[in-house]
């Protein structure tokens, strides 16, 4: 997973900051996904994955609950939904999805 060590290191982008870690986790998610759907599993002794895998821990240990996106139009948004996010009742284009189904997903597509 060299791409998710190019989103924290800044090398990912055209403007060449750091992803957030919520943007890595979010990618790490749909990778995981991706790798699922095609019967891989997913390196989970790779640097990168394993700092995700770890931010899981940290947020279950420090009362971390869900994790907030906000898309940029409806068609974002769409591609959340499908991934299992829920939409917030005030706002079509924030999605939430708890940490432990991120955890689970994450766990389920490495089986």
């Amino acid at each position: 997973m060299a791409y998710i060590t190019a989103c924290a290191s800044g090398t990912a982008t055209h403007g060449g900051s750091p992803s957030s870690v919520s943007t890595i986790e979010r990618r790490l998610a749909a990778n995981s996904w991706n790798c699922a759907q095609r019967g891989m599993a997913l390196n989970r002794k790779d640097r990168a994955i394993a700092t995700v895998l770890a931010g899981n821990q940290a947020a279950a240990l420090i009362g971390g609950r869900a994790l907030m996106v906000n898309a940029i139009d409806e068609e974002a948004a769409e591609f959340w939904r499908r991934r299992g996010f829920t939409v917030s009742k005030d706002d079509s284009l924030v999605l939430f999805r708890s940490i432990a189904d991120i955890a689970a997903s994450l766990t389920a597509a490495n089986e």
